[in-house]
């Protein structure tokens, strides 16, 4: 492959993988018939709340299994407090819908992690009910971080904050803030879910060949050029004297000699020209399929 083509296989690359990236993204949005902003998800959440409280379990229910679905539709940056609310509101449909006690455990002690300070009204839940063990059974002291690769553009937010730290032993709310300001993807994730799929910082800088390299490459191409451009003069003008000025002049002995001297040194130019082509495509190739592109998938 030449050196015009390992860059634009590089940039292929890079456009295939934007691509990959988006198509998560894509498909979860897909899913969502509208969106819904903060604003209706308090309104969601109060009612679930206000329900619960008057042990309407049906349809507290049916609220917390709306506002679950509507996790992926959001579509506005999620604040601290309401971040805590939603695992307030994900802890109970999971203790009371999914019978997971484990899940009720790890969104409690996110919103703890948020809220240390709040307790459930005693008309939701009373100091003896087996909710209220739930939600202080994790210590916060069992808060681990870990972080995640820096997207190529725009930011990442976790429950409600611009931060690369995703918690690794809490449940999270994820949000990939696009360069524009506007949100792309918002997620629900446990631990061990894997992370959505962006495009990250590292893969833009490894597909791309770096200036500091393809420079003198291709200074490297322009004196091969020239090289061989020298070696192919020598050695045309040799094989011209050969079977033209030598021949009319048969009374100079020294003039084959000479012919061959040049076309010799022609040669040689030649090969030198040509392996410093051979030699820049194959450092360009190097440049563009060294770095590969890799598309954050897990952290």
């Amino acid at each position: 492959m030449s050196m015009y083509g390992s860059a634009i296989k590089a940039s292929a690359r890079l456009v295939a993988a934007v691509a990959l990236a988006l198509a998560p993204l894509r498909a979860a949005r897909a899913t969502c018939y509208h969106t819904i902003d903060t604003h209706r998800l308090s309104e969601l959440m109060d009612r679930a709340e206000y329900e619960y409280a008057k042990w309407e379990t049906g349809l507290f229910v049916e609220l917390a299994n709306e506002i679950e679905s509507s996790i992926p539709c959001i579509d506005d940056k999620v604040l601290a407090d309401v971040a805590a609310r939603l695992h307030r509101i994900v802890g109970l449909r999971a203790r009371i819908v999914e019978r997971d006690d484990d899940r009720a455990r790890m969104a409690f002690a996110a919103s703890r992690a948020l809220d240390p300070n709040y307790r459930f009204p005693e008309d939701m839940i009373s100091p003896g009910d087996p909710e209220h063990e739930l939600y202080l059974a994790i210590p916060l002291q069992l808060w681990v971080t870990e972080q995640v690769p820096m997207p190529a553009a725009g930011s990442i937010r976790f429950d409600g904050s611009t931060t690369l730290d995703r918690p690794r032993t809490f449940a999270t709310l994820f949000q990939y803030v696009g360069h524009d300001g506007q949100v792309v993807e918002t997620a629900y994730l446990w631990p061990g879910d894997d992370m959505p799929g962006y495009l990250t910082k590292d893969a833009v800088t490894a597909a791309l060949i770096p200036r500091e390299r393809t420079v003198p490459r291709f200074a490297l191409g322009g004196a091969s050029a020239v090289v061989t451009g020298a070696g192919l003069a020598l050695t045309t003008s040799a094989l011209w004297d050969r079977d033209h000025a030598c021949v009319s002049e048969p009374t100079d002995p020294a003039c084959e000699a000479r012919s061959r001297e040049r076309a010799t040194a022609g040669v040689g130019l030649l090969v030198v020209g040509i392996a410093g082509f051979v030699g820049t495509a194959v450092a360009l190739h190097a440049d563009a399929d060294g770095g590969g592109v890799h598309i954050h998938r897990r952290w």
